[in-house]
């Protein structure tokens, strides 16, 4: 497991800490666990907390990756600071997403209810985005029309 794969990995379980029902539960000073917004039990394994700590990784290794710090601090100086600044900047996305992530999660969960709601409708919903997702469609449609 090399630097990239470590950097990605503490990006991603510092929300993932910070967030969790139990730390909310603590930070609220709530009696029970079951008085926490059912949205920050599903920041666990949450894709969007994925992306955006992927994207904090990279922008944290492009930035430190080759910083030189005095003598008295050299030994964290270049790679072994960018894990450092990974996981001070996702403390700080974890502060905004303390306040942002239940609304986020309920228009998330909103929209996916409406779209199953809409029953064989999501299926021409989806259709409409594959241009958009699916970067090789447009080839895959040229192929087929000179294939008929």
């Amino acid at each position: 497991m090399g630097q990239p794969h470590l950097l990605g990995l503490v990006a991603f379980l510092v929300p993932k800490t910070i967030l969790a029902p139990a730390s909310i539960q603590a930070m609220q000073g709530l009696s029970d666990i079951a008085k926490v917004n059912p949205a920050f039990g599903k920041i666990e394994g949450n894709v969007l907390i994925g992306i955006i700590a992927g994207l904090i990784a990279v922008a944290m290794y492009n930035r430190f990756h080759n910083v030189k710090l005095p003598m008295a601090l050299s030994f964290f100086s270049g790679k072994r600071l960018v894990p450092i600044m990974a996981a001070t900047a996702m403390m700080v996305v974890s502060a905004i997403l303390y306040f942002v992530w239940p609304t986020v999660f309920t228009v998330l969960v909103s929209f996916g209810e409406a779209i199953s709601k809409l029953g064989l409708g999501w299926c021409r919903f989806i259709r409409f985005l594959q241009p958009f997702i699916d970067s090789n469609w447009f080839t895959s449609r040229l192929e087929l029309s000179v294939l008929v």
